[in-house]
């Protein structure tokens, strides 16, 4: 069930939105309690730029403690970590946080995830130095398991650090370019020509 949401994630960077669309709207309803589907249903609206409805998906999931299989990935702790990033509720992020911390062993992406946020909560609150040493972090941890990932992280810092701003937005390109992330790899070049 998971793939018709995985499909569409893909589509949706991609560039692909009403596709991404099509593909989620084919999964067909199921009974099963909830877990992992709804998480990656959570990922994939923050992926359509629709963060308020990943929250409420996500925030249902953090909420119900269940799980379809016990050995399913929490994703909806990324998906809830970047929605509040989109909503720039830094509050509600760093309530979060704790809960965050201490389940992160259960997923390979919530670390640097919760790194990422925190740092951008850090930016967001002027603490620029203490911003680019958890993304640099989460840079170094995401490069482990995610290109995307690292980056989406890339990008992040670069908006801080001036001085490396050109460096880590040309490694975010040549990624984004790599995987066909197009909405991502135009944003960049937009960044670059300015």
């Amino acid at each position: 069930m998971g793939g018709f949401q995985l499909g569409a994630m893909v589509l949706a960077h991609r560039g692909e939105v009403d596709r991404a669309r099509e593909v989620a709207a084919l999964m067909p309803q199921t009974e099963a309690p909830i877990g992992i589907v709804e998480g990656y249903q959570a990922m994939v609206a923050n992926a359509l730029g629709e963060p308020a409805t990943a929250r409420s998906i996500a925030e249902r999931v953090l909420s119900s403690g269940a799980r379809n299989f016990a050995e399913e990935p929490p994703v909806e702790l990324v998906a809830y970590l970047d929605a509040l990033i989109a909503l720039e509720d830094w509050d509600a992020l760093r309530a979060f946080l704790p809960e965050a911390r201490s389940r992160s062993a259960e997923l390979a992406l919530a670390g640097p995830a919760i790194d990422r946020a925190e740092g951008l909560a850090a930016a967001a609150a002027g603490d620029e130095a203490q911003a680019r040493e958890l993304l640099g972090r989460a840079i170094d941890s995401f490069d482990r398991v995610s290109i995307f990932e690292a980056a989406r992280t890339r990008e992040a810092l670069a908006a801080i650090d001036p001085a490396a701003r050109e460096a880590l937005n040309a490694a975010a390109l040549a990624t984004y370019e790599r995987l066909g992330a197009k909405p991502h790899a135009d944003r960049i070049r937009a960044a670059l020509a300015t």
